[in-house]
């Protein structure tokens, strides 16, 4: 599909979503329509963002996406929780229908993505403590990354963008907590992960006096939803998605629900 039909597309559902918005207002339709599953997919090692296998997962992104998809008709979330190497893998074949992460250009080969970002993720470098590392990244982050020993996470999207932009190489591990290790056993230097996570997995494994957090982030990622383009009315679920999200960031109402579910797993 052109960027013409694709957008004329969109616009159709635009008007659809409309009715059906003014549909479900007057009452008229309730009990004709039932919620089309969305089976969404999350990193089973990632939390807070998101943790636990299969229907188990929890966390940030799962959690807002459902607040999310409440207000988006005839649209429920089914979870899973798995390996994230095998996430991106799993809703190209349709195993899944949806994930919520960087959008790629491979990604968009066979996903659609929504125009609105449902989270904004901080990436901040890790290193050890007290090391020369800690000092150099003040100075001159390109520079320090160059002679740099880099461990990143296989499947990261935005880590690949990254690197490659720089033209540096580094090893692929599985989850955080492995490249956590080989950084306190001196056998990497640094990685580049989201602050929250990085948080989270120092605080829970007693890591405090061995890794330090940058305060300065290097990028801020958006998290879009991406749908893949063979799931039914994939359109129409992303315009009515984008539309009761962006109706959510003007009211101030998405701030003051992000901050309730961040805060509540901070607590935990």
């Amino acid at each position: 599909m052109n960027l013409t039909g694709k957008w004329r597309t969109r616009l159709i559902a635009s008007w659809l979503v409309s009715a059906a918005l003014l549909a479900g207002a007057l009452g008229l339709g309730a009990n004709t329509a039932s919620a089309q599953d969305l089976r969404a997919t999350f990193n089973s090692e990632w939390a807070p963002y998101s943790f636990g296998s299969r229907d188990k997962v929890q966390g940030i992104l799962p959690d807002l996406l459902d607040a999310v998809l409440a207000g988006v008709p005839n649209a429920r979330q089914v979870r899973h929780g798995q390996a994230w190497a095998t996430v991106e893998r799993s809703v190209r074949r349709s195993r899944y229908d949806a994930f919520v992460t960087t959008p790629t250009p491979e990604r968009l080969k066979f996903s659609e993505r929504s125009q609105e970002v449902l989270y904004t993720v901080q990436m901040v470098p890790v290193v050890k403590k007290g090391g020369p590392m800690e000092a150099l990244l003040a100075k001159d982050l390109s520079q320090a990354l160059r002679d740099a020993r880099i461990c990143g996470i296989k499947g990261n999207g935005w880590e690949e963008k990254f690197y490659a932009g720089l033209g540096i190489r580094y090893v692929k591990m599985k989850n955080v907590s492995r490249c956590f290790d080989k950084i306190v056993a001196g056998t990497a230097d640094v990685i580049i992960q989201a602050r929250a996570v990085a948080l989270k997995n120092i605080t829970d494994r007693g890591l405090s006096d061995d890794l330090a957090v940058s305060k300065t982030p290097v990028s801020e990622v958006g998290f879009p939803l991406l749908v893949r383009n063979t799931y039914p009315n994939v359109d129409a679920v992303l315009t009515a998605f984008d539309t009761h999200l962006s109706d959510l960031k003007a009211s101030g109402k998405y701030d003051r629900l992000v901050e309730e579910i961040v805060n509540n797993w901070a607590n935990q």
